[in-house]
């Protein structure tokens, strides 16, 4: 039986590849998506970040979405590894609602039933 890290893994594969069809040409490095816009002026990169939460276990993880965005600014180029955090714009999409005012983590279980992407986030 697949345990919750197989889960996790297989929910950021998934919205990887529902982003790449809606359009938007992320490259997955582990639990980072980035999207470097090259022909952009200035560059812009776009970063999705799923963060796990340092208490999960083999059966449960909790994680959270980041996201980051950073414009090329004057002769400093955009790493081609870049981070969230190094990002100088940073949010969280789940507080942007009035459900999750601060902040939201979901969780991930060795039971969980990987329902369609689509319906779930």
């Amino acid at each position: 039986m697949a345990d919750a890290l197989d889960h996790y893994k297989s929910l950021v594969k998934r919205i990887h590849l529902l982003l790449k069809e809606q359009g938007m040409p992320f490259k997955k490095d582990g639990f980072t998506l980035r999207w470097i816009e090259e022909e952009a002026t200035p560059k812009i990169a776009r970063i999705v970040n799923f963060q796990r939460s340092w208490y999960g276990t083999k059966d449960c993880i909790r994680f959270t979405i980041n996201l980051g965005l950073l414009k090329e600014y004057g002769d400093r180029p955009i790493p081609p590894k870049l981070k969230e955090w190094e990002c100088p714009i940073r949010e969280r999409p789940a507080s942007w609602t009035e459900k999750y005012p601060c902040d939201k983590w979901w969780e991930v279980t060795a039971a969980s039933l990987m329902a369609p992407t689509r319906t779930r986030f």
